[in-house]
């Protein structure tokens, strides 16, 4: 999903709607109701566009976007010890 919500228009709101809440294709699999549910963890978001948020994390090369509940967000934004596995991030992308 990060590919995808990289190569976003975020100026047209129509497009980040339709992402948001739309079934989206990544392969094989169908992953329904982005914007109801964290891709993270799974929690249910009441409040759909409003309730979720963007995380960018920045390493020395690149930058990866993830869009999750506000839980998610703040364990992201607090963590003193985060590190992403770019082999298996680009593998799942």
């Amino acid at each position: 999903m990060t590919k995808k919500a990289s190569q976003l228009d975020y100026n047209n709101f129509n497009s980040v709607k339709d992402f948001m809440c739309k079934p989206q294709h990544v392969k094989d699999k169908v992953i329904g109701g982005y914007a109801r549910r964290c891709p993270l963890c799974g929690a249910k978001v009441h409040t759909e566009l409003t309730g979720m948020r963007l995380y960018k994390y920045k390493d020395s090369e690149d930058v990866f976007e993830f869009i999750c509940c506000p839980t998610c967000y703040e364990n992201l934004r607090y963590s003193t010890a985060l590190e992403i596995d770019k082999e298996d991030f680009k593998k799942i992308i």
